[in-house]
Order: structure tokens, then sequence, then C-alpha cells
């Protein structure tokens, strides 16, 4: 009996070192560890990662069934913090096709209720301007979730700002369930995690939110989360799921302010009602900014004997610049730069040509920014801007370079 205990002993020794670097064998930084951190400075392995190793599973402390497509209402609200800032996402319309959003920073976009498709149309956006998007395939056949369940499809995109347009492939897959505890409570989740050429995305989706309660975005250089702090669904259709929210603190029952929806007078249109006036003229504006969009975004194609773009280097002095345009690669930058320059031969002439890099959000992946760089302040590059604005150039001082 002795010799099978201690012959345990070691198999367990064993296991536990095999994930051991000679840096967690420094007893100057263990011994700097408090309680609560010891388990990962021993060989970077925390309790559950040693069961993982010796196939003691940990799952959610709630099984939930295979879950169905949310079901979005009239009135859902959803506040989230991201980057430090919070945002109220609200919905103002909603039938089997479509889901209408709006938030109190007063955008506009429409999605589908299968959480992972990114939003079909958006009335503004800081970077890319008015846009939309079109699906190649069915990502809701990943619902029921449950784990295993896997979809690939395709996404076209345009706007007003992005001439060229994007395209990309995306491939979601359900890794299984995963208790996770936000601002807003203690959830169970589905676990989705999504993959794109230029990024990944993790979802933890809550039936009982009825949304993602937590969402984990990373690219090649930076990573971002945003998080739930509270709920308030327009009916009671969740009140029998059994992974409830978990309200214990003031900051979790506060209800969230009502986002008032403009009135605007419209015409009679082929849209279907959704019931309220006011609702239904939100949509009839949305529709009617993505058609006058489309209208103006036929971009004309760059002739083959086009010059080489004289120099992709910023300006050695001035570290901000004017964002003229995006786009999805440097290659494509750098064709819009030159039919700009010839488009702006006088207003351009003293400015060089830069990207930088920046995270359109909610699903549309990475953008470069097309900037004409040579100020030494933002509000050089602004004043600069109001030139090309009168022109009707899209143009925003940015800083181009650290």
């Amino acid at each position: 009996m002795k010799s099978l205990k201690i012959s345990t002993l070691l198999m367990v020794m064993v296991l536990i070192l095999s994930g051991c670097s000679r840096d967690d064998f420094d007893f100057s930084k263990i011994a700097s560890t408090t309680i609560s951190g010891f388990g990962e400075k021993f060989g970077n392995l925390s309790l559950s990662g040693i069961g993982e190793q010796i196939g003691i599973q940990s799952g959610p402390l709630v099984k939930l069934s295979p879950a169905p497509l949310p079901v979005y209402a009239v009135g859902d609200t959803f506040v989230y913090s991201s980057g430090g800032t919070l945002v109220q996402e609200q919905v103002v319309s909603a039938n089997e096709d479509r889901v209408t959003w709006t938030n109190d920073q007063g955008m506009i976009w429409t999605t589908t209720s299968d959480l992972i498709t990114p939003p079909m149309s958006w009335s503004s956006h800081p970077e890319l301007g008015r846009g939309r998007q079109t699906i190649i395939g069915n990502p809701s056949t990943i619902f029921p979730l449950a784990k295993g369940n896997k979809v690939a499809f395709g996404i076209r995109g345009n706007s007003e700002n992005v001439p060229t347009g994007w395209r990309h492939e995306q491939i979601c897959e359900v890794l299984g369930q995963k208790d996770i505890t936000v601002t807003a409570g203690d959830f169970t989740t589905f676990h989705i995690s999504c993959k794109r050429k230029d990024h990944k995305e993790d979802l933890y989706y809550s039936p009982a939110a009825q949304n993602y309660v937590l969402r984990v975005r990373e690219f090649a250089n930076t990573k971002s989360q945003k998080q739930l702090v509270s709920v308030n669904l327009g009916n009671d259709r969740t009140k029998n799921i059994s992974a409830k929210v978990d309200r214990s603190t003031k900051e979790r029952t506060s209800l969230p302010k009502k986002i008032k929806i403009p009135s605007v007078k419209y015409s009679k249109t082929g849209i279907p009602s959704s019931g309220n006036p006011d609702v239904d003229a939100l949509i009839v504006k949305l529709e009617a900014m993505i058609k006058r969009f489309e209208a103006l975004s036929v971009s004309k194609p760059l002739s083959k004997d086009a010059k080489k773009v004289s120099s992709d280097k910023t300006i050695s002095t001035g570290k901000y610049g004017v964002h003229l345009a995006s786009y999805r690669t440097v290659k494509g930058a750098k064709r819009g730069w030159k039919v700009l320059k010839k488009k702006f031969k006088k207003e351009l002439r003293d400015l060089r040509f830069a990207t930088t890099e920046f995270d359109a959000s909610k699903g549309k992946g990475t953008f470069i920014r097309l900037m004409g760089v040579g100020f030494k302040t933002k509000k050089a590059a602004n004043k600069f801007c109001t030139r090309l604005k009168k022109k009707r150039q899209y143009c925003k001082g940015e800083r181009a370079r650290p």
C-alpha cells in the first residue's frame, strides 16, 4: 500500500512539472506571490488546469438544454461596458427576419437574430460612414446551440468611406458551456468562438439574457472586451430558464434610461408596419439613408497606367494627419491615395501618404485608414479638413504616429 501511494504521488508530480519552465523555479517570484496567485505561479497551472490534465473536467453549475435562436422584442434594453465607456442598446423593431436597434449615441443598425451575423446595415459610423453587408450562407444553422455545432459563411460589404468594399469568411463553433460573472450578474453561457482572417471573437451567450453577456475580440496587436452591465427585457419570456440573472446590488437593479425615438413624418412604403408609428419612421429613415448611400457609392475603376504612389512614408515633421477614406488592405489604400491626389491635386500636394489600423467593431473587422500626414496638431488637421468637406470629401483629423 505504501509503495502504491508513492507511485501515485510521483505520477501527479510528473504531470504538474510537465507544464513548468525554468522561470517557474525562480523562488524569489514564488516568495512574493500571494496565496490566491500561488496556483498560477506554480508551473503556470491553476488547480482547474491540473484537474483537466488528469481527466477531471469542471463544467458549469447549471446544465442547459440546446439553446434555440434568441427572440427579441421591442423595448429590450442592454447596457454594456466597453473600454470604460457605457453604451445602451435597445430594440426598436423585431420580426423573424430582421431586428432594428438604436443606442444612446444616435446610431441605428439592423441585424438578424442569430447573434453571430454582423450588422446588415447601419446609419452611421465614425470611420466607415453609412453602409451595409450581405451574408452568403446561413449562420443561423448553428442553432440550437450545442457543443460541437459549427457554421461557415461569407460576408460582403461596402460603405460610403470604403468605396472598394470588403469581403471575408467567418467560421463559428460552439465550444461548450461556461459560467461567466459580469457586472450584470452570474450566468451560465454557451461559448461561441468565431474566427476571421484578421481577428478572433469569443461570444458568451446567455439564454436568460437573450444576448451575449461577454464579448472578447483579439486582433494581431490589440484585445478588447465588452461586458453586460444590465439587462431589461421587454417581457418575461425567459422567466422559466434556469440560469437566472443575479442582481444583488443597486448597480444591477437600476433600470436603464429610456431612449427617445425621434418622430419623423414619412410616406407609405412597402416595409411592414410594426404597429408603432415612431418605430416605423425610424426604420424608413434608415432605409432611405442606405438607398442614398448606394446611389453615391459607385466608384470609378482605376486606369491601368496609374502611376505608383510617390511615397508611403510619413512626413518628418508632424504627428497628425487627415483621415480621408478606409480600406481593407494597405494596397487598396495606396490606390485610393492615387485617386485622391488627382482629384485634389492642389489641396494634397504638401501631404504624405500614411496608414493606420482600426477595429470597426460590431463584427465588421479591421480596416486601414488612408491618411494624409504633415500636421503638428490635431486642430490644424481639422482646420485643413474644412477645405475638403466643402467639396463633399470625407475628412477628419487623427493622430498618425506616436
